[in-house]
């Protein structure tokens, strides 16, 4: 995974997660502004596919504080992949969320090269 989202997300913490498989996850946390978790709880959204979605996603927890569009609080857990494995992101979303016996399971790049009609 490339470091560039770490530590430039506001209200974004990074950690790295490895599974009982052995297969290391990006997470990313974002907590709403001014956010005390012993204060209150809030609600957890939890976002697939964070190497490419948390740059889109994690600046709108802002949006929380809209006086015009109150929106409840909520915690942002984005889940990707971490280390090298990052590159390979959508042959491993694949491997991750595609049950075994589809044959939909080949990496989406191959997809988007013959097109999705094609497969």
């Amino acid at each position: 995974m490339s470091t560039m989202w770490q530590g430039c997300l506001a209200h974004t913490d990074y950690f790295v997660m490895r599974s009982s498989g052995g297969h290391d996850y990006g997470i990313w946390v974002t907590t709403p502004p001014n956010y005390d978790p012993a204060a209150a709880q809030a609600p957890v959204v939890y976002v697939l596919d964070g190497n490419w979605t948390v740059g889109m996603t994690a600046p709108l927890i802002v949006t929380q504080l809209d006086p015009l569009q109150p929106i409840q609080p909520y915690v942002q857990v984005s889940v990707g992949y971490a280390g090298k494995e990052a590159e390979r992101w959508e042959e491993l979303r694949n491997r991750d969320l595609v049950p075994p016996a589809n044959p939909s399971r080949r990496s989406t790049s191959t997809w988007w090269r013959r097109g999705w009609n094609q497969v």
